[in-house]
C-alpha cells in the first residue's frame, strides 16, 4: 500500500470515494472503500483517512487516500483528485504550512528537510532528533533564562529605590553559563553538517598505482575498470558509501601525468580540480616503484588539503600498520631504490614482525589514519 496525500476540504461526503456499509465518516476514523470515477468505473480499492483541523500536521483539513502501489492506479487516483479541484502540493509546502500554522518552528522544519534527505541511518536519526524538537527545547530554555535576566536588570532600573541592589556578580554568573551552553550547541555545527553533506574523497597517484582497485576493493564491486595499461581510466568515476555513519563520496581519478592524448589530458585536469575540490585526498603510491619524482610532484599539488597517503601493491598490506598523518612532517621520502623501505619506516609505527607477503596480488590499502 502506498499512501497518496491530497489537500482539500473535507466534506460530509466525498465525491469519488464510495464507502459500503454504515461507516462513520469521523476526523481520524480509517474508511474502506472504493475509488471510482464519477460514470461509476472502480479505479482502485483503497483506504480514506480524514483528518479535520487542528488535528493534522498543517493544522488544516486534510484527506488520505491509500491505494495499491503501482504507477497506473497512484496516477489515475491523483488525476481524479486534480480533476475534482485539488492541487499538487509545491515542494516543501506541508511543511510550509505546519510552520506557518505553528505547528513546527524553524528548527523542527529544517530537521524535517534534512530527515528527507538523510543518506546514512546516523543522519536520520539526528534529523529526528531535531523533528522531536530536542535542538528546540535547549534554545527555548535559553531564551527564557535571557528574559529572566534582563527583566531583572530592567526591574532595577525603573524601581532603583523600591529593590535591593542588583546582584551583579549572580548575573554574571547565570550570563557565563548560558554562554558556554551556547558555545556547546555550536560545536555540534559541524558534526550536524558532516553528518548532512558528507565527505568527498579523491584517491589521486600516477597511472597503474591500483587507484580504480582501490576504490572497488573499498565499494566491494566493480565500479570502476581495472587493467595492467597506464591511463585506463580516463574520467571521474564515482562511488557512494556510507562509513562510520557518514555519507562518503569516493572519487576515482584518471592518473595524473604529462599526457598527450587529447582525452587523456582532459582526465588528468579533472583530476587535478577533484583533487582540490575534496574534503580529503587519498595519494596512492606505488611501493614496489617506490617514490618517483611523479609523485613528488602530485604530493607537491595537494600537500595543503587534508591528506592520507595510501603506500598500495606493498608486501605489508596484510600487517595492517598504523599510519602516521604525513601532514606531520612536510618532507617526503628521498626519491631513491629504497624510498619504500625507507617511507615504511619513517610514517609507519608498530608493524607486526611476522608479517609475510600476501598471497593475493589484489591490492589493499596499505596505510590507515590513526584511530
Amino acid at each position: 500500500m502506498c499512501g497518496c496525500p491530497v489537500r482539500r476540504r473535507c466534506r460530509s461526503r466525498s465525491r469519488f470515494f464510495h464507502a459500503p456499509g454504515s461507516q462513520a465518516w469521523e476526523s481520524h476514523r480509517i474508511l474502506y472503500g472504493y475509488i471510482r470515477y464519477p460514470n461509476g468505473r472502480s479505479i482502485d480499492e483503497a483506504l480514506m483517512l480524514m483528518m479535520l483541523a487542528p488535528r493534522s500536521f498543517t493544522r488544516e483539513d486534510v484527506v488520505e487516500f491509500h491505494c495499491h502501489g503501482g504507477i497506473m492506479a497512484v496516477q489515475e487516483v491523483l488525476q481524479l483528485c486534480l480533476a475534482q479541484g485539488a492541487r499538487l502540493a509545491e515542494p516543501g509546502e506541508f511543511t510550509l504550512r505546519a510552520f506557518l500554522n505553528g505547528r513546527i518552528d524553524l528548527t523542527q522544519a529544517e530537521s524535517i528537510a534534512d530527515l528527507v534527505g538523510a543518506r546514512s541511518p546516523q543522519a536520520a536519526q539526528t534529523a529526528l532528533a531535531g523533528v522531536q524538537g530536542k535542538l528546540a527545547q535547549p534554545i527555548r530554555q535559553l531564551r527564557s533564562t535571557c528574559l529572566d535576566i534582563l527583566a531583572e536588570v530592567e526591574a532595577r532600573i525603573d524601581f532603583e529605590e523600591d529593590l535591593p541592589p542588583l546582584d551583579e556578580a549572580n548575573v554574571r554568573s547565570r550570563l557565563g553559563q548560558v554562554l558556554t551552553e551556547v558555545q556547546q550547541i555550536l560545536a555540534t555545527a559541524d558534526q550536524g553538517e558532516l553528518l548532512r553533506a558528507g565527505l568527498k574523497v579523491a584517491i589521486v597517484g600516477r597511472p597503474n598505482v591500483g587507484k580504480s582497485s582501490l576504490l572497488n576493493a573499498w565499494s566491494r564491486s566493480d565500479r570502476a575498470i581495472v587493467t595492467d595499461l597506464p591511463g585506463t581510466t580516463r574520467d571521474v568515476v564515482e562511488s557512494q558509501l556510507v562509513v562510520g555513519g557518514i555519507p562518503i563520496q569516493v572519487l576515482d581519478t584518471a592518473g595524473i601525468r604529462a599526457a598527450t592524448d587529447r582525452v587523456e589530458q582532459i582526465g588528468v585536469e579533472r583530476s587535478r580540480k577533484a583533487a582540490q575540490a575534496a574534503d580529503l585526498v587519498l595519494l596512492a603510491i606505488d611501493a614496489q616503484a617506490g617514490w618517483t619524482t611523479a609523485d613528488q610532484e602530485i604530493y607537491d599539488s595537494v600537500r595543503q588539503r587534508p591528506l592520507i597517503v595510501v603506500l598500495n601493491k606493498s608486501i605489508w598490506s596484510m600487517c595492517r600498520p598504523r599510519f602516521r598523518s604525513s601532514r606531520r612532517s612536510s618532507k617526503p621520502p628521498p626519491p631513491d631504490s629504497k624510498a619504500s623501505t625507507h617511507w615504511s619506516r619513517q610514517f609507519w609505527r608498530s608493524p607486526k614482525p611476522d608479517c609475510k607477503p600476501p598471497t593475493s596480488t589484489s591490492p589493499s590499502i596499505s596505510a590507515k589514519p590513526p584511530p
